[in-house]
């Protein structure tokens, strides 16, 4: 029988032992309920019931977000490629994380948007790298210096490790921000290149971003 590949398939063994111990809560919330109404008890019970309660409604919150989650990934529905602080996000999300990126694509604050799954694998791309790559920093992996791209994401990897074909692409956008903005960052006019330190650099970040705002 083949393995179910599937998000809601990899949980179910996860979501399965989730909801057996919510199902059995509520008979212990209830025992403790029926001790604290006994006029002989020799304990006060009122920490124990309030932790069941709040143990219920947690777990249940959890139960909902992963199976929420879930869904989200098996349907391929769009995410955005940054968290509300614009910082892009790499790697597995918790539930909570997945499903604000979700809203925020569906809202339309995203700046892009991507299939879950397609940016996992792109982020996994990265992590998998040769960590002899050049450039690989302060002991880090490349994965930390995927390439920028003009509309705010970042690309699959690092210079190096990009196909020809995508480093094709990015070099043609660089050129166009250079031609079509003057440089915010360093200052130099259209169709001169980016300076940094008196010498010639690559294409600012500002500038680049610039060919996705209005006006450019």
């Amino acid at each position: 029988m083949q393995a179910d590949e599937t998000a809601y398939g990899q949980l179910t063994d996860v979501l399965g032992q989730l909801n057996a111990i919510i199902q059995r809560l509520p008979a212990a919330e209830d025992s403790v309920a029926a001790y604290q109404q006994r006029v002989d008890r020799y304990l006060a019970l009122g920490d124990l019931a309030e932790a069941l309660s709040w143990m219920h409604e947690s777990l249940q919150m959890a139960y909902m977000e992963l199976e929420s989650a879930a869904a989200i990934v098996d349907q391929d529905r769009p995410v955005d490629i940054a968290y509300g602080t614009g910082r892009s996000w790499a790697g597995p999300q918790p539930p909570c994380y997945l499903l604000g990126l979700a809203d925020r694509a569906a809202d339309g604050t995203a700046r892009a948007t991507t299939s879950y799954r397609a940016r996992l694998s792109d982020t996994r791309l990265t992590e998998s790298m040769d960590p002899a790559c050049p450039k690989i920093m302060d002991g880090r992996p490349c994965s930390g210096t995927r390439v920028n791209r003009a509309d705010g994401t970042r690309a699959a990897a690092c210079w190096p490790h990009l196909t020809a074909e995508q480093k094709s692409e990015i070099n043609a956008e660089r050129k166009k921000a250079i031609a079509a903005n003057a440089c915010a960052e360093c200052g130099v006019a259209a169709g001169e290149k980016c300076i940094q330190d008196g010498r010639t650099t690559t294409v600012h970040q500002r500038r680049l971003r610039a060919l996705h705002q209005p006006g450019s």
